[in-house]
């Protein structure tokens, strides 16, 4: 089955909102209530690692998307503090027969964040192989963790990047969508400048039966 291009999701103050927990910005994205509006870091670290496509990106489907922003809840941001981030896409029409899908997420974040996909119809949450887990990078269960270093490296330097394949319950046909969604943490401060910010891509391709 051909591997078809359906969506380019990145980090934009436009597409994401935020909310006190993951699980509460998964339900603003999801019901348009609760949550509110991210916000371009105005004081990004200039250290900080950038996710970017390519200047002469070919692809039809996701070269026009634009490169991801640093968002964050408020800017600047405090030290100590963590919320949850999530955003939606758009509904992709799914056969039975079209149900498998490939996601790719590329994240940055300051300082630790969680990752979580998950897929949706208009009845709620669509049992998914493989989705539907947190995957970690730093520790989000304190805001002042052993590895928040005043030295190099900092968990800040990686970029994360997750593929995987999925296939979807469907019955003959549905409406399908998935979020994508974050827990974010700033650690303490251990210096004069402690910005927080988080920044993504996620491209959703679907192996449909025919084209």
């Amino acid at each position: 089955m051909p591997l078809v291009a359906k969506q380019r999701i990145t980090s934009q103050t436009s597409n994401v909102v935020f909310a006190a927990t993951e699980a509460a910005a998964v339900t603003a994205a999801l019901t348009g209530v609760g949550g509110s509006p991210v916000v371009a870091v105005s004081n990004p670290f200039p250290f900080w690692p950038t996710i970017q496509k390519y200047a002469n990106d070919n692809n039809p489907t996701f070269g026009a998307a634009a490169n991801p922003a640093y968002i964050w809840s408020e800017t600047p941001a405090d030290p100590g503090e963590s919320f949850g981030f999530a955003a939606i896409s758009n509904s992709i029409p799914t056969l039975f027969t079209d149900n498998q899908y490939v996601i790719t997420v590329t994240v940055f974040s300051d300082n630790a964040h969680t990752l979580r996909i998950s897929a949706y119809d208009d009845e709620g949450l669509i049992p998914a192989t493989n989705l539907n887990i947190f995957l970690n990078d730093g520790d989000t269960t304190s805001f002042n963790p052993s590895e928040n270093g005043i030295s190099p490296p900092y968990g800040w330097q990686n970029v994360r990047s997750y593929t995987i394949n999925t296939i979807v319950s469907v019955g003959i046909f549905d409406n399908v969508r998935f979020i994508i969604s974050f827990t974010g943490v700033n650690y303490d401060s251990n210096g004069p400048e402690n910005p927080a910010g988080l920044a993504f891509i996620a491209d959703i391709y679907q192996m449909v039966t025919s084209t």
